[in-house]
């Protein structure tokens, strides 16, 4: 299997399985934001305990994780960064999302990019 060094953007609808702070189960529906071996950024309508032990589902593969932390933005709702278990860490072979998207790919490029532009406007 081939290591990941980037995470990468992407856009795929989950479920994801958790405990809420009662210990009751629960069920969401999430939006997969980023893909990484190790890590996924999801996002949610509510937040998740931090620490909590996590399932997320997407057609048909399972991962299982726990809740490192979350951002709030107001329009849009909770980043929640999850934590992958060793046994559980992604590849492309194992499942790739829809929209999928390097986003470290372009870096070279942009700065490039940035650099020839400054040398035209210092001339």
């Amino acid at each position: 299997m081939q290591s990941i060094p980037h995470p990468y953007l992407c856009s795929d609808l989950a479920v994801l399985t958790t405990q809420n702070r009662y210990g009751n189960s629960q069920t969401l529906t999430a939006n997969l934001e980023e893909v990484g071996e190790w890590r996924f950024v999801v996002l949610t309508d509510t937040p998740l305990l931090r620490g909590a032990q996590v399932r997320v589902e997407t057609r048909g593969c399972r991962f299982d994780g726990r809740v490192k932390s979350w951002d709030y933005e107001p329009v849009l709702g909770y980043f929640t960064e999850v934590q992958l278990d060793p046994e559980s860490r992604w590849s492309k072979e194992c499942f790739t999302p829809q929209h999928l998207f390097a986003l470290w790919s372009l870096g070279s490029a942009s700065r490039s990019g940035i650099a020839a532009s400054r040398s035209r406007t210092a001339a």
